[in-house]
C-alpha cells in the first residue's frame, strides 16, 4: 500500500530535482508543439539558446533583464513571506512607471541626481500605496487579496492607456507613448556597448537589503512568523495586521522601483508594452527559487534567457508564444511538484499475518 507522510523539513535536493524535471517536461511539451507546427525543435532550441546563453550580446541582455525580473520576483517573495499573495505585481510595475514618468515630464530641467531620486521615490511610493490599498479589504472585510490585486491590475493598465493615448501622448508620433525623457531623467549606462545601466547596482543592493531585512532584523523575523503561523504569532503578541500592511507596502514598492528603472534606464518614456510579462514571470521565478531571496538572482538570469530567446525566435520567424507556453508549463509543473517537496511517498507491504488476524 502507498503511504504518504509529511516531511518534517523540506529537502533542497528534492526541490532542485523538481525544478529540473519541471523545466525538462516543459521543453519536451514545447518541442512536441513545435513539431506539430512543422518546425524542427532541436534546431530551434539549439540556435535560440546558443545565441541567448553563449553569446556576448545574449548574456548582456540577460543581465539587463535581471533588473525587472529580480525586483518583481522579490515583490512576490516579500508578500508570500507574510502569507499573502500579491497578484498585482504587473499593475504595480506600471504604477511605478507612471509615477516616474510624471516626475520626469514635469521637471525635465532638474539636476540629474535629484530628478532620478524623485522618480525613484515617486515610483516606489505610488506602487506601494496601491498595493497597500489592495490589502485593506482583506484585513477589514475578509476579502481575498488575490481578487483585489488582480482587479487593481486592470485599473492601472487602463490608466496607462489613458496617459499614452491622451494626457501625455507624444504629439510628434502616432505611436502610443509619451514624449522622450530629458537627459537628466535617464540612468547612465554602466557597461559601454550594452544597454546595462546603473539600475543593475540598485537592484543588487535592494536584493541584499531584503535578505538582511528578512533574516537579520526583528521586523523581518516577525513578518515571517505571521506568514508561517498567524495564530501562533498572535499568541506571541505580534500584530498580524501591521505586518500585512508592511509586507504589501514593501512588495508594491519593489515592483514600482522595477517600473521606474525600466522607463528611466531603458525605454526613456512610458509605453504600454514596457513589460515583457514581468508580473507572471515573477511568480515562476519566486517558486523555482523556493522563495529564497538570494536564489532569485540566479533564477532571474536563467528566466531572462527565456524571454530573450522568445524575442530572438520572433525575429527568426518562429512563434515567440512558445516561450510563454514554456513559462506557464514550468509554473504548472513546479506547483504540481510541491507535493513531492513537502510529502514523502513510500510503498509499504501489508503484513499477511496481521490481515488474517483482523479477518478472524
Amino acid at each position: 500500500m502507498l503511504k504518504i507522510e509529511r516531511r518534517r523539513t523540506t529537502q533542497l535536493s528534492t526541490a532542485i530535482i523538481v525544478a529540473v524535471i519541471s523545466i525538462a517536461l516543459s521543453l519536451i511539451i514545447a518541442a512536441v508543439v513545435l513539431k506539430l507546427m512543422d518546425y524542427e525543435p532541436l534546431k530551434v532550441f539549439s540556435i535560440t539558446f546558443q545565441k541567448t546563453y553563449f553569446r556576448k550580446a545574449g548574456i548582456l541582455e540577460n543581465i539587463l533583464m535581471i533588473i525587472p525580473l529580480s525586483l518583481c520576483a522579490l515583490s512576490v517573495v516579500i508578500a508570500a513571506k507574510a502569507g499573502l499573495w500579491n497578484i498585482g505585481v504587473e499593475g504595480q510595475f506600471f504604477a511605478g512607471a507612471i509615477a516616474a514618468t510624471g516626475i520626469a515630464l514635469a521637471f525635465p530641467n532638474l539636476p540629474s541626481p535629484l530628478l532620478i531620486t524623485l522618480m525613484f521615490i515617486a515610483g516606489a511610493a505610488a506602487a506601494g500605496i496601491i498595493c497597500l490599498i489592495s490589502v485593506l479589504p482583506k484585513v477589514y472585510l475578509g476579502i481575498s487579496e488575490i481578487l483585489t490585486t488582480i482587479l487593481m491590475n486592470s485599473i492601472i493598465l487602463y490608466f496607462v492607456r489613458f496617459f499614452v493615448y491622451s494626457a501625455w501622448k507624444d504629439p510628434k508620433t502616432v505611436a502610443a507613448q509619451t514624449p522622450e525623457f530629458s537627459a537628466a531623467a535617464k540612468l547612465p549606462i554602466l557597461i559601454e556597448g550594452s544597454r546595462i545601466h546603473y539600475g543593475i547596482l540598485i537592484a543588487f543592493i535592494i536584493v541584499v537589503a531584503s535578505q538582511y531585512f528578512l533574516k537579520k532584523s526583528v521586523y523581518g523575523f516577525e513578518l515571517r512568523a505571521v506568514g508561517e503561523n498567524q495564530k501562533g504569532a498572535a499568541y506571541a503578541g505580534i500584530n498580524a495586521k501591521k505586518y500585512f500592511f508592511l509586507s504589501m507596502f514593501i512588495s508594491g514598492c519593489l515592483a514600482g522601483v522595477a517600473g521606474m528603472l525600466e522607463v528611466s534606464g531603458i525605454v526613456h518614456r512610458l509605453q504600454p508594452t514596457i513589460s515583457a510579462d514581468y508580473g507572471f514571470s515573477a511568480f515562476v521565478i519566486a517558486w523555482i527559487a523556493r522563495l529564497d531571496v538570494l536564489a532569485i538572482i540566479i533564477i532571474s538570469y536563467m528566466f531572462a534567457g527565456l524571454i530573450v530567446a522568445g524575442f530572438k525566435m520572433q525575429m527568426m520567424g518562429f512563434p515567440g508564444a512558445v516561450i510563454f507556453m514554456i513559462k506557464g508549463l514550468i509554473l504548472l509543473f513546479i506547483l504540481g511538484g510541491e507535493i513531492l517537496t513537502y510529502f514523502k511517498f513510500t510503498w509499504v507491504k501489508k503484513d499477511k499475518k496481521v490481515l488474517s488476524k483482523k479477518e478472524n
